[in-house]
């Protein structure tokens, strides 16, 4: 009863701690439509928000008269997109980064839960009266599904360590990249029309006003001599 109520515990807390959501991890065949609307609902929310956010720095700086401190805060955030603009229009680059990103957040999340069910695998070790250290069991937990017969061949370890196998089963950085693709994909076809948008004369020509009145010029060197 003990090791039913450990493997519980331990459970719950491997998905509650990672945020873990099944609905979420469907994909592709797998994805219904429920997950299918959640997805483009975020993304549109995503794009919206981009825009809505870029249209208003444009907005105020054409429809300034004058360049005063307060577009400070206006040629900063449309340097930062025309900044962003340049570096997303390569979607081989963008799904590079994002990939490396994906999978540095994979392996620290796999390693979390591996550890966080060693614990259980000993606490089931302790209850059962079994001499096997934690160090023993954190190794094994480490490389499940492929260590899953290394196991003490019980009820509770057999129980934790296929809810174990599934989870990072699902947790698949495949299945983080797919997802996290689709939000790309709307991201460069936003900064696609965001760019155009940024390369019209009128803003240019403010954008260059700032720039001159809001830049740190460098100041001369010591070796510096004023002309006379």
């Amino acid at each position: 009863a003990l090791s039913s109520v450990l493997v519980v515990r331990v459970t719950t807390s491997a998905c509650g701690a990672c945020g873990f959501d099944f609905d979420r991890l469907r994909s592709g065949p797998f994805e219904g439509p429920a997950t299918a609307k959640a997805s483009g609902s975020a993304g549109g929310s995503l794009q919206n928000q981009i825009k809505r956010y870029a249209e208003g720095l444009i907005q105020k700086a054409v429809e300034a008269s004058e360049i005063t401190e307060d577009l400070r805060n206006v040629w900063s955030g449309l340097t930062a997109l025309q900044l962003a603009a340049t570096l997303l229009q390569s979607r081989r680059r963008v799904m590079q980064w994002a990939v490396l990103l994906t999978l540095i957040s994979v392996a620290g999340i796999y390693i979390y839960v591996a550890v966080l069910f060693s614990f259980g695998y000993y606490g089931i070790a302790r209850l059962e009266g079994l001499s096997t250290r934690w160090r023993d069991l954190a190794t094994i937990s480490l490389f499940i599904p492929i260590s899953y017969t290394n196991l003490p061949r019980t009820v509770p370890f057999g129980f934790l360590g296929g809810i174990h196998s599934v989870f990072v089963l699902l947790l698949g950085a495949g299945t983080i990249v797919g997802y996290l693709q689709k939000k790309l994909d709307s991201v460069y076809d936003t900064t696609v029309s965001l760019s155009s948008r940024l390369q019209q004369q009128e803003l240019r020509t403010k954008l260059l006003e700032m720039t001159e009145k809001f830049q740190v010029k460098t100041p001369p060197g010591p070796g510096t001599t004023a002309q006379k």
